[in-house]
Formats: C-alpha cells, structure tokens, sequence
C-alpha cells in the first residue's frame, strides 16, 4: 500500500553518505556547465552544518577568479573582433563600388588624356569611345595634355594638336602643352618613393638576392625614376579629380 505521509528528513544523510564524492568532485573540478550546474544542485538541498574543507576553499576562490578573468578577456575580443568585421566590412562595400563602377552612368564625368608619347593615337581613339552614346562616361569632356617639343614650340605644338583632333573630328575641351616635364621632383615625392621601396633594398652584404634592389640598379635608373616622379605630381596637380585618366 502506497501512504501519503511525506518523507521525513531521514533520507537526507543517507543521500550525503551515498554519494559523498559527487559532491567533491563537482566543487574541485575544472569550471564547466554541467559541473557547475551540479554543484549548485546539491547545494540548494538543505543539510546540517560542516566544517568547511580548506582545499574546497581554495578550490572555489580559483573557479571565481577564472570565471571574471575568462568574462573579461571575452568582453574585450569580442570588442576587437566587432571593429575588426566593421573595418572588412568597409572594404568589402569599397571594393564592390569600385568593380561595379564602370556598370554606372557618369553625369558631367571629365576624361584627361595624358599623351606622353606618340603611339598612332589609340591613346586618343579609346577615350573618343567611351564618350558615345549608351557608354558609362557619355559626353564626358575630354582634356589632352602633351609634352612640348621645346620650350621655343609650346604654341606651335598645342596648335598642332587642336589641327589634328579637328581633322578626325574628335571634340575636346581643352589642350594643355606641359612645359616643365623635366623639372626635378619635390623632395616630398622623393621621401615618398623611398619609403616605399625601402622594404625591397638590398643590403650591402645581399646585393646578389634576387627580387631586392640594389644601389646600381637605382643608380642606373636615376633620370627614369626622376621622370615618373615628376609624372605623377602633374597628375596630381591637373587629373586629381578626373573621372578616368589615359595614358
């Protein structure tokens, strides 16, 4: 026959005596979910009054401790690991415009035709081109800058051009005879070339590694390298805000 009389708190010392290192084992173990889940468990169960075990102290002041150190250093990845995805996440939209930009339609676009050396005009063709009907940089002005064959021709090489683009109907806004092509650098520019090619110079005791410069190499390409530099200032000065530059 079953009673209904409730149980008496007898049963609770066989339970401590029954399972003795369940208790143990759950408060000295490593910090996980289920031990902890555990010892709360048998924690929250009423008992008598003990003696509390050093070791067992010693042993909860360690998974405290470990507890706050593995929730800090997760609060601050966790904050590293957010401006990291934002930090890709903007360079992935950068990115996707700039592949996708030649897919939109230019309003008022500007085209700089930069015509540094005489190779049968296609450096003149291509951006006449992409100037017709139903192209992404549609009626977009055209500049051409050229170098002057001396600083006696200036105006008789820009008239020259303008004769030529008119007789292949080709319209323009502007032509621009650059005159100080071969002026030395500014010294800014310099620092600036240097700084990137430092990582690729060959030391002294490596100028036979391959790949690396050396100082012969640089030495030998002085005036080109001087010539390029010189270049890009120019094309920072007049094309800085150029829908497309042609060269």
């Amino acid at each position: 026959m079953f009673s209904s009389k409730p149980e008496t708190n007898n049963a609770e010392p066989k339970i401590k005596k029954s399972f003795p290192f369940l208790k143990h084992s759950l408060t000295t173990h490593s910090f996980t979910g289920h031990s902890l889940n555990g010892s709360l468990h048998l924690n929250n169960r009423p008992s008598e009054p003990q003696t509390p075990d050093p070791a067992t102290i010693t042993s909860n002041i360690g998974i405290d401790s470990k507890v706050n150190f593995t929730f800090e250093s997760v609060g601050k990845n966790s904050e590293v690991d957010e401006e990291r995805e934002l930090k890709l996440l903007e360079i992935q939209q950068n990115l996707a415009f700039e592949l996708n930009k030649f897919h939109r339609n230019i309003k008022k676009g500007r085209i700089d035709v930069w015509w540094l050396y005489d190779d049968g005009g296609l450096t003149l063709l291509i951006p006449h081109l992409l100037r017709l009907p139903k192209s992404y940089l549609e009626g977009a002005q055209l500049r051409i800058f050229t170098l002057a064959s001396s600083q006696a021709m200036i105006e008789a090489d820009e008239e020259n051009i303008i004769a030529m683009l008119t007789k292949f109907r080709i319209e323009f806004t502007n032509v621009k005879v650059i005159r100080d092509i071969t002026r030395k650098p500014h010294r800014a520019t310099i620092r600036q070339f240097e700084e990137i090619i430092k990582p690729w110079k060959a030391n002294p005791e490596e100028e036979n590694r391959p790949g690396f410069i050396t100082e012969e190499e640089l030495a030998a390409q002085k005036c080109r390298t001087a010539r390029q530099l010189r270049t890009q200032e120019l094309l920072q000065q007049h094309s800085y805000d150029s829908s497309l530059i042609v060269m």
